[in-house]
Order: structure tokens, then sequence, then C-alpha cells
């Protein structure tokens, strides 16, 4: 590469699958990237929200819509901050829900079922309709990105 020149990359993938279509039956995907600052990340109470519970206040823990429609059975994704030592339920309708640990180290469990694992940035968990997700936050303050559908 010569910094300031075009350049020309070539990428040979050796297994698939490929997922390439003819032009003609080229699409572009729902899914979109999302660029944030974290300063402009708009916090709500989870004191109304159905799919979460808290052991101890509902202050305990904020969410943050990222996008999509909320509704049951609709994709979306969405921020959980978690306080110190706060111990939260998470559950949805939707038959597929995908968490990420953005921030902290979170315990996560399903109640009468798991174990408590520990995750830390990067750990992940995938879950099922009507699966309680049990999580505590064991630093400062973690956030678990979780996308449904």
């Amino acid at each position: 590469a010569n910094p300031g020149a075009p350049g020309l990359a070539f990428l040979e993938i050796e297994t698939g699958p490929y997922w390439v279509e003819p032009s003609s039956e080229a699409f572009a995907p729902s899914d979109r990237s999302v660029n944030l600052a974290a300063h402009d990340i708009e916090w709500s109470s989870t004191k109304d929200a159905a799919w979460v519970t808290s052991k101890g206040s509902k202050a305990d823990a904020e969410f943050a819509d990222l996008w999509g429609d909320p509704a049951p059975g609709q994709s979306n994704a969405r921020f959980l901050k978690i306080a110190k030592d706060a111990s939260v339920q998470v559950r949805f309708e939707d038959s597929d829900v995908r968490a990420v640990v953005i921030k902290g180290a979170v315990e996560h469990r399903v109640p009468n079922v798991s174990d408590p694992v520990g995750l830390g940035p990067g750990g992940f968990f995938r879950t099922d309709a009507a699966v309680v997700n049990a999580l505590t936050c064991l630093e400062d303050v973690c956030v678990v990105y979780l996308r449904t559908r």
C-alpha cells in the first residue's frame, strides 16, 4: 500500500457459503450500523418496561432503544445499563434474542437452569422466547447490547 495513492485489494474466500447473488437479485439488508457517541445516548427508566424486572429498585437499570420497532415480533436493538451490584431479569416474547456485553463485567444465569457465567466486554449469550435471563453487574456500571428477532 502506498499512502495517498489509489489502491486495489483482492480478497479470496477459501470456504463458503459465499452469499454472492447475480446483480439482478441484489438486495440491501435491513441491518444498518449505528454510530453513537456515548453522550448522545438517551437513557430511559425501566420503571414501566415489562421486559425487565429488578430485585432492588427499578432505578438499578436504564435502557436506550437504538433501532427498530420494540413491539413484540419486530426486529430491534437496545442497550441495557445496569448499576453496580444490581440484579435484573430480562425476558422477551421474541424467539431469537442475542446479547453482548459492551462495558463492565456481568454475571449471567438462567434461574433454576444454569450456573452463573461471568461475561466481560465481548462476552455474549443467546436465548429463546419467554426464557428469563438474570444479569448482575459486577463493576461500576455495565452496558449490554440486546438484539431481538
